[in-house]
């Protein structure tokens, strides 16, 4: 080979490697990346929600608190943690009453949803 043909055969080679990595590159978001990761996390926290507290223990069991208000002028009720809405007072009612039936399952989703608020939060 002579060294024109080198330098030619090098000059190739190195835009077809330019051209492979241009064809091959991908554009990476980072705001946009954080947006879905704040979206995904602030989903998962609302879904792990309560939506109600339990109280002191008492002779008959745990009181457990709503959290859940109907605003004025509406029908519906709206979760005041993670703002979930509900159409009927029934779904409330059954709501607390899951709760008072299982205070340990209360206990656990509660930690898992602290746990969501954290990773929100950092």
């Amino acid at each position: 080979m002579t060294f024109i043909e080198i330098v030619i055969l090098c000059f190739v080679v190195i835009l077809a490697i330019c051209a492979i990595k241009i064809a091959f590159s991908f554009k990476f978001d980072v705001v946009k990346w954080r947006e879905m990761k704040d979206k995904k996390l602030k989903e998962q926290a609302r879904m792990l929600c309560t939506h109600t507290s339990l109280t002191n223990a008492t002779e008959k069991g745990f009181e457990v608190q709503s959290h859940f208000v109907s605003p004025f002028g509406t029908h519906d009720w709206i979760c005041q943690l993670c703002g979930t809405r509900v159409h009927a007072e029934e779904q409330v009612k059954r709501i607390t009453q899951h709760w008072v039936e299982n205070p340990m399952a209360w206990l656990k989703q509660d930690k898992q949803h602290n746990k969501a608020v954290k990773k929100l939060l950092k």
